[in-house]
This record gives C-alpha cells, structure tokens and sequence, in this order.
C-alpha cells in the first residue's frame, strides 16, 4: 500500500522538471576533421558545463534549461497577433500526427483568466528551448516583423513568410548588434520574463518555426548507485526534455554564459563521438544518442528535408532503464527486448544487486536491441538495430580512418 501512495504523491508533485534542448546544426563547409570517414557539412552548438553545476557537471551538452511559467505565458499570443500569426496559426503545432509527449498535454503552470487566450504547450516549449539558447549562447533565433500604420490601422508587412519557409534558418540575430544582445542577454538570465518584454520592445517573435520536434527523453531513475557496475554518473535531478533541431544557415559567433558554462563551440557530431571516446570531453547518453543519430545525415540539407518528414512521425517520452552488469551498465531504450513493460518511472521498485552477467552476456538471447553499454562514464558503447519515430537508427561504423585508430 505504502508503494502505492508513494507513486500516487509522486505522480501529483511530479518528480522531475520540464525542460527543452536545442540541437542547433549550421552550415560549416567541410566541418569534420581530417581523417575522419564521416564528410560533414555542418557543426553543432556545444556548451561545457562548469565544474560546480549541479546537473551533469562539466559535461559537453546542447543548449537548454527548464520550462519557465514566462515561456506559457498568453502575452506571446498577443505579441504573435502583433505580428500577424493568429492563435489559431499556434495551435497548428497540435496537429502533429503520430504519439505525443505527455508533457504537450500538460495543463500550463501559467493561469489564464478572462478573455486571455491560452499559449499552446507545443509553442511554449519551443519558445524555451529558443530563450535559453540565447541565455546561455547569445545566438537569438527570431523574426522581425514591421509594423506600417494606415490611419487607425495598422499591417505587418512580412508575417506571411513566417511559417511557409521550410528550409535552413538566416542566422542573423534579427538584425541587432552584437552589443545590444550582450546587454539583453544578461538581463535574460536573470529573469525568464526579460525575453518576452525584449521580444516586445524589439517587434521579434521566436521562431518557433525553425524549430522541428526531434525526441523526449526522461532523466533515468537513481536505480544504479555509486560504485555499482561502472561508476557511472547519475544525476540527483531529473528532467523530462523534450528536444528539438534547428538548422541554420552559418556559423554565429557565441558568447557563453558565463554563470553555468564555461566554454561554447561549433563541432560536428563526428569529431564530438571522437573527443568523448579520447576522454576529451563527456558526452552525456543523450548527447552520444544525438549525435549517432546524426552520423546519418553528413548534409545539413538533406539534414533539414529530414527533419521536416520524421517530425509527421510524432514521439513518445523516453526513460533508459539502467541494468547493472558485472563489468558496467546496459542502459536500455525502449524496443530493447529486455525493456521493461512498465518502466518504473518514479524509482520505487527494491533495488537490485550487482548482476553476475557481463555486458556481453546480457545481450545474449535478444533479438532486438536499443541499448548504450557503459563501461565507465566514456568509455561506452551503443548496440542497437532498432529504429522508431521516424528516425534512421544509430551509426555504430567506425568513425575515423583505420591508421588514426591505430594512434
């Protein structure tokens, strides 16, 4: 009974944060490095976490933070009706075919009272996963929009080309100089409401358009503790994320938050798999999943037609499983045959004990696996042949010529 109560309360206060990550991809022209087997065209936004973070410290993660009430909040819609885009335009980001995160059906933490229109969720993440990125990089994606006034009237002039442009995002911060988003960008991080009245001051809308659904993923439970398997990092926090892809068209310059990162840079997916497997960097499971992923998309064009098709697939929250073995951890995703029916979401079941099985033996037997196996925290390895949403699967080939490997 008393586990009952404990997933019931758990359920009501919600266990863990919502937040969303952007995977920011822009052009770069022979972006991998020499000797690698993967040509890429493209580079991702990287940021290293400081050492004193209190989530994933100092690892190498994409751009992205907690859902803020501001982010839900019904000013957006009329700053989008300012702009020329209806609610009725917004609400089409809910018309998504296939399975939806649990957290698009949510009910907004931000009350909305009288004739106030509620923001869709599907728009209030995305306007999240924009502002922290400028929080935490300085690179603003949005669009400007002109107002020309008639008499008591007055028209936007380029509303319509804001949500028919489908391909590569124009990187140019919406035209404002490099000191004026410095100044703002500070404001920002100190207060989530700051991008809203930014975002009013300056005639911008986010451009939640550029932004395509990519996956979920749920912070695993604490069900592997510290010196069991591999010392594998867990985090005490927890985060239902819900992450999204944005190509865009150049290069920016970034400017760090300096209060949680402690370095920014524009890598490819190759050469981020090569400095985590060189202990380099640490990629966290997400960060490795993403970027396998992406070894199958080397042009950010075919990259950008992608993401538009596998987004009609839909997506589903996802919570790795963690299995301790008797020489590391299997990480299991969902499609693995060892995935659990019901996963335990809250992390109330008994804990286990160290498996006397290895890595190796524990993949015995399975037919279909979705797994990343951890031998220590950077020294991992993915074994999957299943694919879901849309996606293509994860590249596990090598990475590098057979003469560097041998360096």
């Amino acid at each position: 009974m008393h586990r009952l109560l404990f997933r019931h309360f758990n359920t009501m206060s919600s266990p863990w944060k919502e937040a969303a990550t952007l995977v920011l991809a822009a052009k770069a022209p022979n972006a991998s490095r020499p000797g690698t087997l993967i040509p890429f065209d493209y580079k991702l936004l990287m940021l290293k976490r400081s050492s004193r973070s209190g989530f994933m410290p100092s690892a190498n993660v994409f751009p992205g933070g907690v859902l803020d009430p501001a982010d839900e909040s019904s000013e957006w819609v009329k700053l989008f009706e300012s702009a020329g885009v209806g609610v009725e335009e917004l609400k089409k980001f809910s018309d998504i075919p296939g399975p939806r995160p649990l957290a698009f059906r949510t009910r907004p933490r931000q009350k909305v009272s009288g004739s106030e229109v509620a923001l869709p969720r599907e728009v209030a993440f995305r306007i999240c996963a924009i502002r922290e990125t400028y929080e935490e990089s300085g690179i603003l994606l949005g669009r400007r929009f002109i107002r020309q006034s008639h008499g008591p009237k007055s028209e936007v002039t380029n509303s319509g080309k804001f949500y028919k442009n489908s391909g590569l995002k124009i990187a140019d911060h919406c035209g404002l100089d490099w000191s004026v988003l410095a100044q703002w960008q500070s404001k920002v991080d100190s207060n989530a409401n700051t991008f809203l009245t930014m975002c009013q001051e300056f005639s911008i809308v986010p451009d939640v358009w550029a932004l395509r659904e990519w996956f979920n993923w749920l912070t695993p439970t604490a069900g592997v503790k510290p010196g069991k398997g591999a010392d594998h990092k867990l985090a005490p926090r927890r985060y239902d994320a819900l992450f999204f892809l944005c190509c865009i068209d150049d290069l920016l310059d970034v400017s760090h938050c300096q209060r949680e990162m402690v370095k920014a840079e524009w890598v490819s997916p190759v050469d981020a798999l090569l400095d985590h497997q060189a202990h380099l960097i640490y990629l966290p499971p997400p960060q490795v999943f993403t970027c396998s992923g992406l070894c199958n998309h080397p042009s950010i064009e075919h990259l950008q037609r992608f993401s538009v098709t596998r987004e009609q697939h839909g997506m589903e929250r996802w919570l790795p499983v963690l299995v301790p073995c008797s020489d590391g951890v299997a990480e299991l995703w969902p499609g693995d045959d060892r995935y659990p029916a019901e996963p335990d979401l809250y992390g109330v079941s008994d804990s286990e004990t160290d498996s006397v099985v290895t890595l190796k033996e524990f993949r015995e037997g399975c037919a279909s696996l979705n797994r990343l196996e951890l031998f220590s925290p950077q020294d991992s390895k993915i074994v999957s042949n299943v694919a879901s949403y849309g996606h293509l699967g994860l590249y596990q080939g090598e990475l590098r010529t057979p003469l560097l490997n041998k360096l």
